[in-house]
């Protein structure tokens, strides 16, 4: 109910006696109380809504209340309340804020954040290991990546996925895939893995990106045989393949988020190495 610190209409008692049921009189006396419901409105400076000890039993939509936060507290303590049709929304500034996901989870958004944006990696590709005639070996794929807008239900939970490192090849068996990340329509395929190491072997692909207002496919492995270091991108960079055993490299270890696995440094009958995981990161 809108009230004043001075109520902001107080009516005057009627001016025809009971026993006169003047017409006229009754019309004149109704106008001047309404010019005077007008003028005070008209007037007013400012309106009070008492903070109320109870949900509304009826809410509907558009209505604005202030709860006193203690006795009955709509999300966000005290305050503005406005009335969604389904939901009390707080209303004023909404606190900005960000959180990374290293791990499955889920994020719930506060009660009066709508939307923000997401940023999705994909796990990058293992790289294969050697066989009895190489030494060295090519490097993992990169995970993809996308970026853009998601729309949020207040206080609603939203499944985050990350996906894992591709697993590391077996002495002369192929490096595992990535993992798929995903949030909220955005996902990123995890890189590929790297082939064994028999003869020249190209880096395994990156992954892709989707769903998103920029998706990005991640970097290729290096190719063995060669020295180099694989791509670097705002996705997954590609793991770095090593041609001798004097050749370091950026990509000695897999470049997190999303990095694909180096190739195997030197050596036949080796093991390949692990991508790295992907990554969630959302901000409102």
């Amino acid at each position: 109910m809108a009230t004043a610190a001075t109520p902001l209409y107080q009516p005057s008692p009627p001016t025809i006696a009971p026993a006169t049921e003047d017409g006229r009189n009754l019309a004149e006396w109704i106008q001047r109380e309404l010019q005077k419901v007008q003028s005070a409105f008209s007037d007013a400076t400012a309106l009070e809504l008492r903070s109320i000890h109870v949900a509304p039993p009826l809410p509907r939509t558009g209505m604005v209340v202030y709860a006193d936060g203690t006795s009955w507290n709509p999300g966000s303590g005290a305050g503005w309340y406005g009335y969604n049709g389904t939901l009390w929304i707080p209303l004023g500034n909404v606190a900005r804020g960000s959180q990374v996901f290293a791990a499955s989870g889920t994020f719930t958004p506060a009660i009066n954040v709508l939307n923000g944006f997401g940023e999705v990696w994909g796990g990058g590709g293992g790289s294969g290991g050697t066989g009895a005639g190489a030494t060295n070996g090519a490097g993992g794929g990169g995970g993809g990546y996308s970026f853009g807008l998601v729309t949020f239900t207040p206080g609603v939970g939203m499944m985050v996925t990350i996906g894992g490192g591709g697993a590391a090849g077996a002495i002369n068996g192929p490096g595992g895939a990535g993992g798929t990340s995903s949030f909220g329509g955005l996902s990123a395929t995890g890189g590929s893995g790297s082939a064994a190491a028999n003869g020249g072997v190209s880096g395994g692909p990156g992954g892709t990106g989707a769903g998103g207002l920029l998706n990005i496919t991640g970097a290729a492995g290096g190719q063995n045989n060669y020295s180099n270091a694989g791509g670097v991108l705002t996705s997954g960079a590609g793991g770095g393949s090593f041609a001798t055993p004097a050749t370091t490299g950026v990509n000695a270890v897999p470049w997190f988020p999303g990095g694909g696995a180096p190739g195997v440094l030197s050596g036949a009958n080796q093991a390949g190495w692990g991508g790295s995981p992907g990554l969630v990161r959302i901000w409102w």
